[in-house]
């Protein structure tokens, strides 16, 4: 009896060890999101507002069909991994909303995004060009995402020169051609509500490393 709780016990230890991991490679940022940090922006808007809480940066909706990005304000950067876990509540409804990474941002109006949709299955990276969303890789599905509500999925990105690398769950999933800003980008979080309700999205694990 004693050995079946200590499998279990270790088992469940590792489970959540692995969990937190940090990106591959060399890390320089590690973020469990555990105090205030000026660096996220956490501002109430009209629309959603934001918190550090529980070890997670939480995206709440106030309304329908809007987004949120936030980008990190503590550095720039060049050729990184840079990870995160990506999930939803257990009792948010099962309905078409995406969120993911940001990389490769010049400012808000400038940036790629690799998005998830945990209830679709699919995955895109979109590149906001001033006033124009263009599409280097559109919408496809990936069986390496988790799908359904309270389920969460570990995205990456792995920026090399003008090349990035998508990763789901450990999965390469595809690769993007892009513009990498001179002297380094911005990182950050997109998280979309769903077109009939108000969603909520939550971020953990955030890590960069160098190769």
């Amino acid at each position: 009896m004693r050995k079946a709780f200590a499998a279990v016990f270790f088992s469940l230890l590792f489970a959540l060890t692995a969990a937190a991991d940090p990106c591959p490679g060399t890390v320089i940022l590690q973020n469990q999101f555990a105090a205030p940090n000026s660096n996220w922006d956490t501002s109430a808007s009209t629309n959603s507002k934001a918190a550090l809480q529980n070890g997670q940066y939480v995206v709440s909706f106030l309304t329908m069909n809007t987004a949120r990005n936030v980008l990190y304000q503590g550095d720039v950067y060049g050729d990184i991994n840079l990870c995160v876990t990506i999930s939803t509540p257990a009792t948010d409804k099962p309905l078409d909303q995406v969120a993911g990474l940001i990389f490769w941002a010049t400012d808000y109006n400038s940036y790629y995004a690799l998005m998830i949709n945990p209830i679709s299955g699919q995955w895109e990276v979109t590149h906001l060009a001033g006033s124009r969303w263009l599409m280097p890789s559109p919408y496809q599905a990936s069986t390496a995402i988790k799908t359904g509500v309270g389920t969460s999925n570990v995205v990456q990105v792995q920026m090399r020169g003008t090349t990035a690398t998508i990763f789901i769950n450990g999965t390469q999933v595809g690769t993007v051609s892009g513009t990498a800003p001179t002297g380094g980008g911005q990182v950050g979080f997109y998280a979309q509500s769903a077109s009939t309700v108000a969603s909520t999205w939550q971020f953990s694990d955030f890590s960069l490393s160098k190769p």
